[in-house]
């Protein structure tokens, strides 16, 4: 089972499934609206999806379209990981510039 997130549907871009030749998809909102809700329930959401993998691999889907990876967003778009450590980055490179004010450029290692 291939899952992606479209970059349509708002901040969190829309869960899909996705053939294994990444030729064709189906959205499943009535399953999980977006990949991060699929992993928050995956108990509950892991077979419908694969039932809807299935259907679309034997070509059983009406509501299937082209599949076009541009139109991909990244998997998790705000994931609260990711949030994370864009936090701690930022945080950290708050305090190495502050260190690099309050030290004298002597105090710099040198080869």
């Amino acid at each position: 089972m291939k899952l992606a997130s479209l970059k349509t549907g708002g901040r969190d871009g829309t869960l899909v499934v996705v053939d294994r030749r990444l030729e064709r998809a189906v959205c499943v909102p009535q399953i999980a609206a977006t990949l991060q809700q699929a992993l928050e329930r995956w108990n509950e959401v892991s077979g419908p999806l694969a039932v809807v993998a299935q259907e679309l691999e034997a070509g059983k889907r009406s509501d299937a379209f082209a599949f076009d990876p541009f139109q991909a967003a990244s998997p998790l778009p705000r994931a609260y990981s990711s949030l994370m450590v864009r936090c701690t980055c930022t945080t950290w490179r708050k305090r190495v510039r502050r260190a690099a004010r309050l030290c004298p450029r002597t105090t710099r290692l040198t080869r």
